[in-house]
């Protein structure tokens, strides 16, 4: 006659069927093509905002790619699509051709949110102001964990505020990390017809918003050899401090103090320093 199990057996091997069958549906759910569907709809419908795309292949396991991506935020509260919804602070529709996904699942361990790769072919966003000027926020959206951004790459970018003239950036390369602290950039390029803007930087996650980094950036004029500059940030984004050091076309390096007061001072073959005249940050 067999003896039954003794009660601490009985329950491990109950917590082992559970554990076995939730790692079976989790397996199911991002290890699929039709589960990684049904997970996609889900956060579109869970969105503040009003998002949707036309396809998508592979799996949130071993890569993914979402194709005809549309977001539109300020559109909570009116219609469904927010094509004709205003808020206060006006709206932004992005539309990106391909987006294409990779993460490191098994970092979730240690309680961090690893994005491997990231590639967004086109991206397309058109900004419609709102009736009056944003609320200055008090803090940056935190997220519910830490995320590290390890290689994100941007084809090109054409951004378009009302009716003014685009901004198109042709090519945009970074890498860094988003954590309830506030927002790091390891590294990043950015590269528009008129030059090449590269640096790494960060913003605190609370206000007065604290900066710090730096940024070289690198342009020709018609008939000139390339300019090129480097920007120190200090300060904070209400009140940013920069040291601005140009080298010209012409062997000669200038470098300027730019403080919150209001107070420029350059040195290089010449030394000047200027008080604006209202005192203040301009």
């Amino acid at each position: 006659m067999k003896r039954p199990l003794p009660l601490l057996g009985r329950v491990l091997a109950a917590l082992i069927v559970l554990s076995a069958a939730l790692a079976l549906g989790v397996g199911v759910l991002v290890g699929t093509s039709a589960g990684t569907t049904f997970l996609l709809q889900q956060a579109m419908r869970w969105l503040p905002s009003s998002a949707h795309f036309d396809s998508q292949t592979g799996t949130l396991a071993g890569g993914l790619t979402i194709r005809q991506l549309v977001w539109k935020d300020g559109s909570k509260g009116g219609s469904k699509d927010g094509s004709k919804d205003k808020t206060k602070d006006g709206t932004l529709d992005v539309r990106i051709d391909t987006v294409e996904l990779r993460v490191s699942w098994l970092d979730l361990l240690d309680g961090a949110l690893v994005v491997d790769r990231l590639r967004l072919s086109e991206v397309r966003v058109q900004h419609t102001p709102g009736p009056s000027p944003a609320a200055r926020p008090t803090a940056l959206p935190a997220p519910p964990l830490p995320i590290r951004l390890k290689d994100v790459r941007v084809g090109s970018i054409s951004w378009r505020s009302g009716d003014s003239a685009p901004v198109e950036i042709s090519a945009v390369r970074l890498a860094g990390r988003w954590v309830p602290a506030g927002v790091q950039l390891d590294a990043a390029e950015l590269v528009t017809p008129a030059g090449r803007l590269s640096g790494n930087g960060r913003i605190d996650g609370d206000a007065p918003f604290a900066l710090g980094g730096a940024v070289q950036l690198e342009w020709a004029l018609d008939g000139l050899s390339a300019i090129r500059a480097g920007v120190q940030l200090g300060g904070t984004l209400a009140a940013p401090a920069m040291t601005v050091s140009v080298e010209t076309p012409f062997q000669a390096t200038v470098a300027v103090n730019v403080e919150p007061t209001g107070r420029y001072a350059a040195t290089g073959p010449f030394d000047v320093d200027l008080q604006a005249l209202n005192d203040a940050w301009p």
